[in-house]
């Protein structure tokens, strides 16, 4: 089934304001037809393609990025540069960048270790029993819970 001139004239619109708002690839998708048809209508609509850049226009991308990663942590560059976190670290191993590594950070100075011990007080686990396991004191294990408090947990019993 053929369309007629102006059902193609209409279609060719659709596309191209179809590519305003969500781009090349997804055009091609959502329609069904190829790169050249929906070049053909961004054109006639004065419709710009940001997607269309070269190979080497892309690597540099990369290279700047994997550049900036030698001083700037990588969820920085992502913002910055507005690529995804895995294709920094693609562009890392390809340019042999060591990237700066993000210090993991765990909320009201409670370390990471202590979460073992906030799930067993969550579950309802007494603190001598948790001190017995962990091999510290009930004092450690009440400051645990302590900093648990000032994070947001909430522990049966109340405080």
């Amino acid at each position: 089934m053929s369309l007629s001139h102006e059902d193609r004239t209409a279609r060719r619109y659709e596309i191209a304001e179809y590519v305003k708002e969500h781009g090349l690839f997804k055009a091609m998708k959502k329609f069904q037809v190829s790169r050249q048809t929906v070049e053909t209508a961004c054109n006639e609509h004065d419709v710009k393609i940001k997607e269309i850049i070269s190979h080497a226009e892309r690597r540099e991308q990369r290279k700047a990025a994997a550049e900036l990663c030698k001083t700037k942590p990588i969820s920085e560059v992502c913002v910055e540069t507005g690529l995804s976190d895995s294709v920094v670290r693609l562009a890392c191993k390809e340019f042999c960048v060591e990237f700066v590594k993000e210090p993991r950070k765990a909320p009201h100075g409670l370390k990471i270790s202590s979460f073992r011990i906030l799930k067993l007080l969550l579950d309802g686990k007494r603190q001598v029993d948790i001190a017995r396991e962990f091999n510290v004191s009930r004092q450690f294990v009440e400051q645990v819970r302590d900093r648990g408090v000032a994070a947001g947990f909430v522990f049966e019993g109340g405080k």
